[in-house]
């Protein structure tokens, strides 16, 4: 991760505590990895419990200094998206959440909460999570050091077709479509989310790590031949250390600074899809979300 320290320059880790959803393995990993020298507290959240165990037993090792911690929990769910945002306020503070939680089915199910997965995964429970968190991080910032929150997008978002109910998935079901739609979702919820903190302590924004050597292309694949073409492909994208490279920078670099509702593809703020910006579209996804998730519609920003 030596390139990270390199091109970028960040105070803002000192001493803070972050929160890394997706943890344990790909860019999640990478990221803590990366970031664990400089901050205060990780919280690590995966969906193995094994995975869980052995990286926080990694970091107790590499990182005698830092304060670590993991929860095991299926992000898909928002009983155990509640579980993990109830734990995370345990802790005094939070500084950093990093959205990096991904996942594409190339099969459709519905949750039990009656969300199709990867719309849940993508897009609706870190909503949940990031609603239920924004208290805390708020009363852990100042405006000399806002709190910063970090959705991994994807370039996928600017591919999308306009958002209509989604909640149920989309028929007849296409995984890569249904992807693209999460993203766009996802893209739409920072901007409105940016427009909301607008004069308040804490930012948030987005960037597409680009094509990177996970498994979110064959983790959660049936078919042969995609995982297969997967695979395959894959030799061909950047390591992890690349990708969480990325991540790191909107998240720590110091020249973020007051920087909210922005989208970085290549480590270049670009803009985001036409689509994630239109205002009534994205009044409307927020407030049916929240209907969903039985969340005012309206920020709460008392400290918890």
């Amino acid at each position: 991760m030596a390139p990270v320290e390199k091109t970028m320059e960040s105070t803002w880790l000192q001493s803070r505590t972050v929160l890394i959803t997706g943890a344990t393995s790909g860019i999640g990993l990478a990221t803590a990895l990366a970031i664990a020298p400089r901050v205060k507290r990780l919280l690590l959240v995966g969906r193995d419990a094994a995975l869980v165990a052995a990286t926080t037993d990694r970091f107790h090792r590499e990182f005698p200094q830092l304060d670590i911690h993991g929860i095991t929990a299926d992000l898909a769910l928002q009983a155990d998206t509640g579980r993990v945002a109830e734990w995370a306020l345990t802790f005094p503070e939070l500084h950093g959440l990093v959205n990096n939680v991904g996942a594409v089915f190339d099969q459709k199910a519905l949750t039990t909460d009656g969300i199709e997965r990867q719309f849940a995964v993508n897009y609706v429970n870190q909503v949940l999570l990031t609603r239920v968190l924004l208290p805390r991080l708020l009363s852990s910032a100042d405006a000399q050091a806002p709190s910063r929150i970090v959705m991994v997008s994807s370039l996928a978002h600017t591919r999308a077709k306009p958002l209509t109910t989604e909640f149920a998935g989309l028929e007849p079901y296409v995984a890569l479509m249904t992807y693209r739609q999460s993203k766009l979702a996802q893209a739409m919820f920072t901007v409105e989310l940016a427009r909301r903190l607008r004069g308040l302590p804490v930012t948030v924004n987005a960037l597409c790590p680009g094509f990177t050597r996970t498994g979110i292309g064959t983790k959660h694949t049936q078919n042969a031949i995609v995982r297969w073409i997967w695979s395959l492909s894959s030799r061909f994208f950047a390591p992890v250390e690349v990708g969480a490279a990325k991540v790191v920078q909107v998240l720590a670099d110091d020249a973020m600074h007051g920087v909210s509702g922005a989208y970085y593809e290549k480590s270049v703020q670009s803009p985001f899809a036409p689509l994630a910006t239109d205002p009534i579209a994205s009044k409307t996804l927020w407030d049916e979300t929240c209907d969903r998730l039985k969340l005012p519609r309206e920020l709460e920003c008392s400290t918890p």
